[in-house]
């Protein structure tokens, strides 16, 4: 019997970062490059509300400037060199619009994007309107009530994602099925969770409700029985769900230094996992020898060596 064929959405997190300046147009043009079929990013409004492309709140960590990102215009954010701290080659790379990045997307890959502010619906349908970007084409992750509720009254059509940072019911059904319930009823047709918050329990509750359910960041060793299990978890899901409705992930688990700043990590530990995600087969896990020499023989199952890569 022949396995069936998957479709397996590549997302490059704010295009192909590893390499290139997050969140540029230079990164989203190399992702494509790889082959993405998705481009997630970081979504603000300028002070003349146009919808841009940055993570953070302040302009200090990736740019030669200093200050709040959305006090500028889009003029004078396109003015800004966000190139340079990644590399000499990339100097005088500017912040982008939404507009410029559904253009480059459009037929193409989809986009998802990550709300970083209330009241940016309107700001992001005027940029795909711009693009004549499809709206069915798009993802929007939220993380409250206002954002959720502009969402589905701008954009319609548009899937909705719901950033879950508190998960402590996902274990009692009767609980967890209640909100999944709200979840559906506001519109939303996707939850998303931090690793540690993945359980049978979450995954399964989930998808009683037809919702798609997606992870990030798997760093450190303690995170590779959390990864096992999710991945087993899903792969049981997927034995009575037809092909064009499956989800499969690809995880890497790295251990190594990284650098806190402020709500994230950076750091080439943070890096090393990255690549290793690219390893790893749909459904599978590709771990570092860091992490094999902790887990070998604390965990069931076999690993197989990639050799030098």
């Amino acid at each position: 019997m022949e396995s069936p064929t998957h479709k397996i959405q590549i997302v490059a997190h704010r295009g192909n970062n590893i390499i290139a300046p997050e969140n540029t147009m230079v990164a989203f043009r190399q992702a494509l490059d790889l082959g993405a079929t998705a481009i997630e990013t970081d979504v603000r409004v300028a002070a003349d509300g146009v919808a841009f492309l940055f993570h953070d709140h302040d302009l200090d960590r990736t740019t030669d400037r200093t200050g709040d990102a959305s006090a500028l215009t889009i003029h004078e954010l396109r003015a800004i060199d966000a190139g340079s701290r990644t590399g000499s080659e990339y100097r005088g790379e500017p912040i982008p619009s939404l507009a410029e990045l559904a253009a480059l997307c459009r037929g193409q890959a989809r986009l998802i994007l990550d709300l970083k502010v209330n009241g940016a619906a309107e700001a992001i349908s005027n940029a795909l309107l711009d693009a004549d970007f499809p709206h069915d084409h798009v993802s929007v992750c939220s993380w409250n009530d206002v954002q959720a509720h502009e969402t589905h009254t701008i954009l319609p059509d548009a899937r909705m994602v719901y950033i879950d940072e508190d998960p402590h019911y996902h274990d009692d059904e009767n609980i967890a099925d209640d909100w999944y319930e709200q979840l559906v009823a506001e519109g939303y047709r996707g939850l998303s969770l931090e690793w540690s918050q993945l359980s049978d329990a979450a995954i399964r509750g989930a998808h009683r409700h037809d919702l798609s359910i997606v992870t990030w960041t798997v760093n450190t060793p303690d995170a590779m029985r959390a990864a096992v299990e999710s991945q087993r978890a899903v792969s049981e899901h997927n034995s009575g769900v037809p092909d064009d409705r499956r989800i499969e992930f690809r995880v890497g688990v790295n251990l190594g230094d990284v650098v806190i700043d402020g709500d994230g990590i950076q750091g080439e530990g943070v890096n090393l996992a990255a690549r290793l995600e690219g390893l790893a087969p749909p459904g599978g896990i590709c771990i570092s020898s860091s992490v094999h020499e902790q887990v070998r023989d604390r965990l069931d199952g076999l690993f197989e060596e990639l050799g030098g890569q």
